[in-house]
């Protein structure tokens, strides 16, 4: 082995096996930061039915923050039980948990003033903006802005090329996470946005997002299975009706009607199964 690397030195020096080994480190890093799409909205859907307990001091209006900005907590936030998603903060990237613990210690329940920039979260206010949303639906450990989001995503031709995990950016402006592509010009999309200062869903047409890049990120699993969308509490089932078959991808739960919503019997369709 030794002597490997010494000829090793000798053909590409020093320098070039530092390099070598930085590059090989790199790839390593960025295989092992591989996610799958259904990854990305187990990670995302939980922003949009995050529920909460506020008290007075969690609520803020025009009190500045260490003299960086002032906070003003979104109207919707009241005290006691608040459903339901995260509220929005400008320069946000709370998680759930540091969200929930943060709120202990006397912090904003959002900001809603974007009228400086990041209004210093964490350290007054909690929240996510648009970009820290993706940015933990992604599975990033640091924020991306809108600005910097592109250096870690390809670029689409077009918007019906989007599945689920991709997102809409306008650089400088907003990000969307695409959850369902319905095939037919409009959208079912997630967002941090100030339409209602929290993450929730939201339905767009392609002629609504003309302004927006659609991209994918670069280390999302592209062989991976995409599972349909799941619901949960779905009363499909009836008193004359057999067990339903449910697929490996919905971890339990109800769902809509596609191809995996099969009867356990055989029925008079051509596949043998009743739909």
């Amino acid at each position: 082995m030794k002597q490997f690397r010494l000829a090793l030195q000798k053909k590409w020096g020093v320098k070039s096996l530092l390099t070598l080994a930085f590059i090989a480190l790199y790839s390593f890093a960025s295989i092992a930061q591989t996610i799958t799409r259904t990854q990305i909205h187990n990670n995302a859907r939980p922003f949009t039915t995050y529920t909460f307990s506020a008290s007075s001091s969690n609520i803020h209006n025009n009190v500045n923050c260490s003299g960086i900005g002032n906070i003003k907590t979104p109207t919707w936030v009241s005290v006691g039980s608040n459903i339901v998603g995260m509220p929005y903060c400008w320069g946000g990237f709370s998680s759930l948990s540091s969200f929930t613990s943060g709120l202990m210690g006397g912090k904003s329940a959002g900001d809603d003033d974007c009228t400086t920039s990041g209004d210093c979260c964490e350290s007054c206010a909690l929240g996510v903006d648009c970009s820290g949303f993706v940015s933990h639906a992604w599975g990033l450990t640091t924020k991306y802005s809108t600005n910097t989001l592109p250096s870690i995503s390809t670029a689409y031709t077009s918007a019906l090329q989007v599945k689920q995990g991709d997102v809409f950016n306008s650089a400088g402006s907003h990000l969307r996470l695409a959850d369902t592509n319905y095939t037919t010009g409009s959208f079912m999309l997630m967002e941090s946005s100030a339409v209602d200062w929290k993450v929730s869903y939201r339905s767009y047409t392609a002629s609504q997002l003309t302004s927006y890049t659609p991209r994918w990120y670069v280390n999302v699993d592209t062989t991976a299975f995409i599972c349909s969308k799941v619901y949960a509490n779905l009363p499909y089932s009836t008193s004359f009706d057999n067990t339903w078959v449910k697929d490996s991808c919905n971890s339990g739960a109800q769902r809509s009607p596609d191809i995996y919503w099969k009867s356990s019997i055989g029925g008079t369709t051509p596949t043998g199964d009743d739909y």
